[in-house]
């Protein structure tokens, strides 16, 4: 069964999965200045010790005034697996959307399908003022689990199945969505996402990846 048949949607996780050796609010946070008490936030949660939500309460007031245009320039920096633009277009080609499913800030996501091509992002929503500036606070938290309610919902949308979403992303994250969706793609992945996961593929290219999903890339 072609692509076209087959798949509809691949959904990728950012932190870890395209943006390689740190993580989205790591990479702001040297950006900003409080990497060290990211770091302290990442950790606490990669250990179960607290919840998204947690880490986005503690980061959101050293955002206070900063625009999406700075966050962008920063985001640009972003160091991301290779032949992301490449693999999102080889998609399009094929009728298959590409999305951002993600935990971190929809902002910084978002910086990143702009840059990429990407059809739409999930991710925690913080607060924007009148003048356009990130005003320090959580609008809408996004928790693991709310990766598979994006997705349905997507997918009701365009009247598609959940079997037709191909899921890739590397760690505890990506667990929900992992077991909703029709394929799982565990990339440079953690041990309990490696076992979660349909198929496990170590690269630095986002290509490698796709052509681990029977059918996906095929001509």
């Amino acid at each position: 069964m072609g692509a076209s048949q087959q798949w509809a949607v691949v959904a990728v996780d950012l932190d870890g999965t395209l943006i390689h050796g740190t993580t989205a609010c790591l990479h702001l946070g040297d950006w900003i200045g409080h990497r060290a008490v990211m770091e302290e936030l990442e950790r606490r949660f990669a250990e179960g010790e607290i919840a998204s939500a947690d880490v986005a309460d503690g980061d959101a007031p050293y955002y206070e005034g900063r625009s999406i245009a700075e966050v962008a320039d920063a985001m640009a920096g972003a160091p991301c697996i290779d032949d992301i633009r490449e693999g999102v277009e080889q998609l399009a080609s094929r009728g298959v959307d590409a999305l951002l499913c993600t935990v971190t800030w929809s902002f910084a996501a978002q910086c990143v399908a702009d840059r990429f091509g990407f059809s739409a992002v999930s991710g925690t929503v913080m607060h924007v003022d009148g003048n356009g500036l990130l005003a320090a606070r959580v609008a809408q938290y996004f928790e693991p689990q709310d990766k598979v309610a994006f997705l349905r919902d997507y997918c009701e949308s365009r009247d598609l199945s959940m079997n037709q979403v191909v899921a890739i992303g590397d760690g505890q994250s990506d667990l929900p969505m992992f077991d909703a969706t029709g394929f799982s793609v565990g990339l440079n992945a953690s041990p309990a996402a490696r076992a979660a996961a349909s198929v496990s593929v170590e690269s630095h290219s986002f290509l490698d990846a796709l052509r681990a999903v029977p059918g996906l890339l095929d001509d």
